[in-house]
């Protein structure tokens, strides 16, 4: 399974591959949604995401060139403890923003480590798919935006 996902994520950023190239566990996950964001191992140290929507648009936003986390909180519901990761894509700084969000539950430890992981990285690479092919893309984070994922760790465990 890890060696199809850096398959997937060894491409030239921005190259088109069947969803069937995806880990079949992964593929299972996004089978169940119509549009949303599910992130994932990329390694063992690093943390991707699959953005899901419609062909429409999947094709305005691949092309994004810079991701931020617009908000991160903490949702403290009794049925679904978690926190909302909110990103924003940007073509170019003047683009209108898009907005999507990735929800990591606080009582799964697998989806904290995902967390985790995505608060020391340097890069994103986001896979945005729809249902019939998915486009790669590599993101820098910024300091500041891996800095509020820590804070929304550290008032999750308060």
């Amino acid at each position: 399974m890890l060696s199809r996902i850096l398959r997937v994520f060894k491409r030239v950023k921005g190259e088109s591959l069947s969803p069937q190239e995806l880990p079949s566990d992964l593929r299972m996950s996004l089978s169940l949604i119509e549009a949303g964001c599910i992130a994932f191992e990329q390694t063992n140290t690093c943390t991707g995401l699959v953005f899901k929507d419609t062909k429409e648009t999947v094709s305005s936003i691949k092309e994004s060139k810079q991701i931020r986390v617009a908000r991160v909180e903490c949702i403290d519901r009794e049925e679904f403890p978690s926190i909302r990761v909110i990103f924003l894509l940007k073509k170019r700084e003047k683009d209108p923003l898009f907005y999507f969000d990735c929800l990591f539950s606080v009582e799964s430890e697998e989806e904290m480590k995902l967390l985790k992981n995505l608060q020391d990285q340097d890069n994103l690479c986001i896979v945005f798919m729809d249902n019939q092919t998915t486009h790669t893309r590599s993101f820098k984070i910024s300091r500041e935006d891996r800095e509020k994922i820590k804070e929304a760790l550290r008032g999750a465990k308060t």
